[in-house]
């Protein structure tokens, strides 16, 4: 048939399963016969959880979360639960619990930051699987069989769909470069809308978060909306920068990336990396912009070349870490994972990054000092 060449098996790429690790995933419905590797069980529901910190259990057992979430207003959602934030020595996912527990749906409307995440209520025996209003975190489930698996990683879900391509979805992305809605490339997947939670069994979906138009002070001087603005960038970047911990932003010498490199140096208190990125002498580039801003802002400056032929070479790498996110830095094979970041309406975005050799005067031959976070917090 004409289009079985849609039909694409599982390859095995130079990027394994141990350099790209799966996430964690929910097995919603007839579990009772999936034994193996089950972090926590239900008579409905299976957690898969490599990384035990991503699942909490709320005070009265009735709320059992599993997810990837980064919460910007820990300390003040601490403060609402009546807990000290000095003395909470646990993570975000047991947050969400006390949350979930204290305000139910409506959380969603306290909580900030990236997140996509699955809650089980063992009383109501439902299921609510979230994501944040931005879309910085991902969220898939698959719509065949019995069960419903559910994950943040498109190829966790690999084993539990068929090999049809969505033929649909592929004349929309052939069209606009990306698929709209809840549809992907997979027949048997589907995605977590941003600002949306699904509800099973029913599948019923609810919008928590819609963009609006909301103009305020329409009669304020356009200096009065300047400063407006400038706040809003602050709180945004003070909000998302670690303690202590030194950071990396992604730096064009454009208004947008040099504006986030200015105030990460200003209220950063640790080493401040900037990386501009050029694809060979034969690309236009802004390098001369980004090594003024760079030199302003004293931070530690790094040009890194892309070559087409990298780029080539190093596509169904990349692609695999894209479903690949990770809150905090790790090391592996000589790859550095970053996260980017989203705040205040401005696109977040998480970040594959390579190294590859550099022609910065800070390093030698490859980057030898790289930040524990990589921000690359670009306006959307």
């Amino acid at each position: 048939m004409l289009f079985d060449r849609f039909k694409i098996p599982n390859r095995k790429t130079r990027t394994s399963q141990r350099d790209v690790p799966s996430s964690w995933r929910v097995a919603w419905g007839k579990v009772d016969s999936i034994l193996k590797d089950v972090t926590w069980c239900d008579n409905k529901l299976a957690i898969f959880a490599p990384n035990r910190s991503a699942s909490a259990i709320s005070p009265s057992q009735q709320f059992v979360v599993i997810g990837d979430l980064w919460l910007s207003n820990q300390v003040e959602l601490l403060s609402q639960l009546g807990l000290e934030p000095a003395n909470f020595l646990s993570n975000d996912s047991e947050i969400m619990a006390l949350a979930w527990e204290k305000w139910g749906f409506e959380c969603l409307h306290l909580i900030r930051g990236m997140f996509a995440f699955a809650v089980w209520d063992r009383d109501k025996q439902l299921l609510y699987c979230g994501r944040d209003c931005s879309g910085a975190r991902t969220l898939y489930y698959t719509t065949n069989n019995y069960i419903s698996w559910i994950s943040p990683q498109l190829r966790t879900l690999a084993p539990y769909r068929s090999g049809d391509i969505d033929l649909v979805s592929l004349r929309d992305y052939l069209c606009c470069s990306f698929v709209p809605g809840e549809r992907t490339l997979w027949r048997d997947i589907k995605e977590v809308r941003p600002g949306t939670v699904i509800q099973f069994p029913e599948s019923k979906i609810t919008s928590y978060w819609k963009l609006q138009e909301n103009i305020q002070a329409a009669d304020k001087s356009l200096a009065w909306h300047g400063e407006q603005l400038r706040y809003l960038l602050e709180r945004v970047v003070r909000e998302y920068l670690p303690p202590q911990q030194p950071v990396g932003v992604f730096l064009s010498g454009g208004l947008d990336s040099s504006s986030i490199t200015a105030l990460t140096a200003k209220f950063h208190d640790a080493l401040v990396h900037n990386y501009s990125i050029h694809f060979g002498a034969e690309s236009p580039n802004e390098l001369e912009f980004s090594s003024l801003v760079a030199n302003h802002c004293q931070t530690q400056h790094h040009i890194l070349e892309i070559t087409f032929k990298d780029m080539w070479e190093r596509l169904p790498e990349t692609m695999a870490y894209l479903f690949f996110q990770k809150k905090t830095l790790g090391y592996a094979d000589g790859m550095n994972f970053g996260q980017g970041l989203l705040g205040g309406g401005f696109l977040i975005l998480d970040v594959f990054f390579k190294r590859i050799n550099s022609n910065s005067a800070t390093t030698s031959n490859k980057i030898r000092s790289s930040p524990k976070y990589f921000f690359a917090i670009n306006f959307g």
